[in-house]
């Protein structure tokens, strides 16, 4: 089916359609610029030594422009020599990974829940759900971080693993709980299983299936679209948190298991501002990559809000 477009192929053979065209191209443009801009002064900076990155007036490319020999490319070498990349890169995988089975699946289950098992409560279990998203996370972050600072995962959890990593995986949990489901996700879910078609959902039910087949055997792959949105938003989120992770690594004193945003923060004491600017686009490129990869299930997924009967 052809995907409806903000003007269609007859709308565009108008002048006004073309003028409107146009213009709109004009805003992209110009939209597009303010945002790119900041990511390539970001991206040149990197080749500029430290007296040159906030000159005035500024400047986007490197001095001198002609000769790129003359560019401080050693800033690149700099800053992997004074992070470890590999190690943090693995800590925030780690966490992002974790993070996002317990936001999808919680999330899924009790969006299909609201949504296709209705109860006496339902809406007013659904407020409560959409009413925290109103709730700044910054009202919050003392008394949760006092509830988690009181929760000793360590007895539970270091008979197998030995004190130094039952204290590094409790650390780990006390950022991961916290995060186990989102509202915003549940809410995403739920509009999107409004719109899947009943019929199939009744016709399942009457051939006998449970409600537990019916949702990981059909709901689930009818929202791959879907899935894939919320994942993105999810592991861009994650990676670029700070403050939460900040507070956990930082009382319990195990900054070498850190993820990649609160080890950025402690290279910010030590580092020049080349260095540190290089060190925040190699931090940049997982996110990127990512967004890359799966750019045309994300932005079909954010175009259609579910499948029409």
């Amino acid at each position: 089916m052809a995907e409806r477009t903000l003007l269609s192929d007859l709308e565009r053979r108008t002048p006004a359609g073309r003028a409107a065209a146009w213009l709109l191209v004009g805003f992209l443009f110009v939209a597009m610029l303010t945002t790119l801009l900041p990511l390539l002064w970001a991206l040149f900076s990197v080749c500029k030594p430290p007296a040159q990155i906030f000159s005035s007036p500024p400047t986007l490319f490197p001095r001198p422009v002609t000769d790129p020999t003359q560019w401080a490319w050693g800033n690149w070498a700099e800053a992997c020599e004074q992070v470890d990349f590999v190690r943090h890169f693995a800590n925030t995988i780690v966490l992002v990974g974790a993070i996002w089975l317990l936001q999808i699946i919680p999330s899924a289950l009790a969006a299909y829940a609201l949504s296709r098992l209705p109860t006496r409560l339902g809406r007013v279990m659904a407020v409560g759900f959409f009413l925290t998203l109103l709730v700044p996370f910054q009202t919050i972050i003392i008394p949760l971080f006092l509830v988690v600072r009181e929760i000793d995962l360590v007895p539970l959890i270091g008979r197998g693993l030995g004190e130094p990593g039952a204290r590094m995986l409790s650390v780990y949990l006390r950022v991961i709980l916290p995060a186990g489901c989102s509202a915003f996700n549940i809410f995403v879910f739920k509009s999107f299983f409004d719109e899947l078609p009943s019929d199939l959902i009744e016709a399942a039910r009457l051939d006998g299936a449970s409600e537990r087949a019916i949702f990981w055997r059909i709901v689930l792959p009818l929202s791959s679209s879907i899935i894939a949105v919320v994942s993105i938003f999810t592991v861009i989120n994650m990676w670029n948190d700070f403050l939460w992770p900040y507070l956990n690594f930082d009382v319990a004193g195990e900054r070498q298991w850190t993820p990649i945003m609160v080890r950025l923060y402690s290279l910010e004491r030590t580092a020049d501002n080349a260095t540190l600017l290089a060190a925040l686009v190699i931090s940049t490129l997982p996110p990127m990559i990512l967004f890359l990869l799966f750019q045309r299930r994300i932005l079909r997924g954010v175009a259609l809000t579910g499948l029409k009967g």
